[in-house]
């Protein structure tokens, strides 16, 4: 997938055509692309050091990297933290999981 397809769909899945947000959301998604399966991490650890995130972006960014992530066909897999209590959803370590549509 292009760097030009894979904006197109955040494009798609950010509910106001900001920039900012554009940016930021396909900034994440493309380091996710990146990594390999079954990499752990979270959405906040993957945020650029210079946004300077606050709580109401990072819960945002968190919706949207999800959604984008489905749509592309990679899993954020949280199932094993499932059962535990550890805090917002943007700090919940997740697996990456790539080929969910082929599955």
């Amino acid at each position: 997938m292009s760097d030009e397809e894979l904006k197109s769909i955040v494009a798609e899945v950010v509910t106001a055509p900001d920039p900012f947000w554009i940016e930021n959301a396909f900034y994440i998604v493309k380091r996710i692309v990146e990594m390999p399966d079954g990499t752990e991490t979270t959405i906040a650890a993957l945020v650029r050091d210079d946004t300077k995130p606050y709580t109401n972006f990072l819960f945002e960014m968190n919706a949207i990297v999800t959604e984008v992530c489905k749509r592309i066909g990679i899993e954020l897999d949280k199932s094993k933290y499932a059962e535990q209590f550890l805090g917002m959803p943007f700090n919940i370590p997740f697996v990456k999981k790539s080929d969910i549509l082929k599955r």
